[in-house]
């Protein structure tokens, strides 16, 4: 069973090593915590822009989802962080409804080294064809390294439920796990644990994240009721407390 919290809560634990009576306080809160969402749903545009005002030491990651292939798509802001990125996920156009197009998705993240308002802008090389962007802001990632584990998945066949490999955990890491799919719409499920912190009805997909404890983990998630297809994508990371 996976264990989560919300992720703009501390979660606290008991450390037996520090007595009752001690002058250092017996529990520490969990260190990772979710700071702001920034969310405004899909564009038909070559670029789409997020403004986020960003702290110092804090951690970005940037979801951004697509519907077109081919597609190659970038990031880059105005306080030039050094942003880096799993493996780009994509279904080519066997995908995309009655448009023929395509299922894309790809998480980005960065440490923030600069504090102060950042416009963050994905790029498209296929014209003006649906192009989103999420960002969610977390303090207390490691920013040296950040990654624990990774994970992705291509659906394998038509389903509702939608998943990816499990992946590995260690205490206090943050699972960001974002499903995307362009049949249809509707409101998408997250998986069991996991909290949704963005989400696209139009597409649709969700962005959802899991505080956990040492261990393996699938994250799962469901398409709107009822809607049945092969054409949704995963791809997730397990990001490491300081």
């Amino acid at each position: 069973m996976l264990f989560a919290v919300a992720a703009a809560c501390g979660r606290y634990r008991f450390d037996p090593r520090v007595a009752p009576n001690s002058d250092t306080a017996p529990d520490t809160p969990a260190a990772i915590s979710l700071v702001s969402v920034v969310a405004p749903g899909y564009q038909g545009a070559a670029q789409v822009t997020d403004s986020v005002d960003g702290t110092l030491g804090d951690f970005l990651v940037a979801a951004i989802y697509w519907d077109e292939s081919p597609d190659t798509v970038t990031l880059a802001d105005t306080l030039g962080l050094a942003w880096a990125s799993l493996p780009a996920q994509g279904i080519p156009s066997v995908c995309g409804g009655s448009t023929g197009n395509a299922t894309g998705a790809q998480l980005w993240y960065a440490p923030v080294t600069v504090s102060g308002l950042n416009s963050i802008t994905a790029t498209q090389t296929s014209g003006t064809q649906p192009l989103g962007l999420f960002v969610l802001e977390y303090a207390g990632i490691d920013n040296a390294n950040p990654i624990d584990a990774t994970s992705a998945q291509i659906a394998p066949a038509s389903s509702n439920n939608v998943f990816m490999p499990e992946l590995t955990a260690h205490d206090d890491d943050v699972i960001v796990a974002l499903f995307n799919d362009t049949i249809s719409f509707g409101t998408m499920t997250a998986g069991s644990g996991f909290t949704i912190e963005a989400h696209d009805d139009q597409f649709p997909n969700l962005l959802e994240d899991a505080i956990v404890q040492a261990g393996t983990y699938t994250p799962t998630a469901a398409l709107p009721p009822g809607e049945i297809d092969a054409c949704w994508i995963g791809t997730a990371m397990a990001l490491r407390a300081h």
